[in-house]
């Protein structure tokens, strides 16, 4: 097994366990979404919009390391897939100040699809991990 091809692999298990941590907050996220729809208030909505910042750092960890892997093999651009967008800030203010239930709703909306994209990647990424441990037998 070549140094690269080690690397490589290195890089796409800690990209694994950045989506799982990524994946973790994200429904950390949706639970609090449902508390904050139930009647929580302001302490809600912070500990939700915390726990989306936290699972976007993570996803940027995972796409930064999957994108040296695929470096490290020059291989051909392959779709991993794109975490979803953003929740925003604007989201977020409308969310906090307004704290109304369309708002809260909209955003819970924003965290699904994004949990399901990070969901989805993490599948991809599982396939990619154990084609390059079969690979480097």
């Amino acid at each position: 097994m070549t140094n690269a091809l080690q690397e490589a692999i290195s890089l796409v298990r800690s990209a694994k366990t950045n989506l799982e941590q990524a994946l973790e907050r994200l429904n950390s996220a949706s639970n609090w979404g449902v508390v904050d729809l139930l009647g929580g208030r302001l302490i809600s909505g912070l500990i939700k919009h915390s726990r989306v910042h936290d699972a976007d750092e993570y996803l940027r960890l995972a796409q930064h390391k999957l994108k040296a892997a695929q470096r490290l093999l020059q291989a051909e651009k392959c779709d991993l897939g794109e975490q979803a967008g953003g929740v925003g800030s604007v989201a977020t203010f409308f969310d906090l100040v307004c704290d109304g239930l369309f708002s809260g709703l909209w955003v819970q909306v924003k965290i699904e699809q994004k949990r399901r994209a990070a969901a989805e990647l993490h599948t991809k990424v599982c396939e990619l991990l154990y084609a390059l441990t079969h690979m480097a037998r």
